[in-house]
């Protein structure tokens, strides 16, 4: 009976881990991390059993170079220097971490084997569409930092047309994200063409919005005036601006909503633990 418990909550916990992978909710874990980065301690994420394991997995995977080179610049977007065949070689072994565990429980009870495949499955798809989705969120926080941008750069323009000095000022205040790759477009800009480097800086980020202001900038740089043109688009980045604040305030609700879903599930799954512990003590009384 005893021993029947403590598996029952272990396969609690295991399920909460997977509930919290899939709608983000901090763990303990995670919490930790973040102390730990407040006090300035080195991170030991790698040295860890699954990056361990994984290692002897990476020489399975032949990736092409298009999804090699989408996958090492979204992990270096965020600071992981993670190699982009590491990174899937993780996601196979967090799945065959999930086979032993479904094999563990299909021998104890079959239900939560099934329960536990499901969600190893969701989570190998999410951590196959992490890549993707890091490229999203930085492509959306360096447009957040767009309308501010382009204000100053139709300011700026009425007293100078140094589009070079524009950037190399405004990097100092950017977004981080932003301020980045204004960085890597400065140091391009300084060993080679200033067209080209923003071009490239087009070409990198991906986002039809900064194409319109590297379009202006630009145009700048080939002697015209785009003072006309910025305040064009900055009324439109403007407007953007607001309805991005609309819905973001309308997604509020659905964030607490997916909170409340993972209470309700795991209050499912310890019901359905304590009726199968239950009802496994009670058929040896019944035979």
């Amino acid at each position: 009976m005893i021993y029947r418990v403590i598996i029952a909550l272990f396969v609690g916990m295991g399920i909460y881990l997977i509930f919290a992978d899939i709608f983000e909710v901090p763990t303990h874990k995670s919490v930790r991390s973040i102390l730990s980065l407040n006090r300035k301690e080195t991170q030991t994420s790698k040295r860890t059993i699954l990056y361990t394991i994984a290692q002897n997995f990476v020489g399975i995977f032949k990736l092409e170079e298009y999804t090699k080179e989408k996958v090492q610049g979204a992990l270096s977007s965020i600071g992981d220097s993670t190699s982009a065949e590491m990174y899937y070689a993780i996601g196979f072994t967090q799945f065959l971490l999930s086979l032993i565990l479904t094999f563990i429980l299909f021998l104890i009870y079959p239900i939560f084997a099934v329960i536990a495949m499901l969600f190893g499955i969701i989570q190998l798809f999410n951590h196959m569409r992490q890549p993707d989705k890091l490229i999203k969120e930085r492509r959306e926080k360096i447009e957040k930092d767009l309308p501010r941008f382009v204000a100053i750069i139709e300011q700026e323009l009425k007293n100078e047309n140094q589009i070079q000095m524009i950037v190399e000022n405004y990097q100092k205040y950017a977004a981080p994200e932003l301020a980045e790759e204004l960085q890597t477009t400065i140091a391009d800009m300084n060993t080679g063409s200033p067209e080209g480097a923003l071009l490239r800086l087009e070409s990198r980020v991906g986002s039809t919005l900064l194409s319109e202001v590297v379009r202006g900038m630009i145009r700048a740089l080939a002697g015209d005036n785009p003072i006309g043109y910025f305040q064009m688009i900055s009324n439109d980045f403007r407007a953007l601006e607001v309805s991005g604040l609309r819905k973001d305030s309308l997604k509020r609700p659905q964030k607490i909503g997916k909170y409340s879903f993972l209470i309700l599930m795991l209050v499912v799954f310890t019901v359905l633990g304590i009726l199968g512990i239950y009802t496994f003590t009670l058929v040896p009384n019944l035979i």
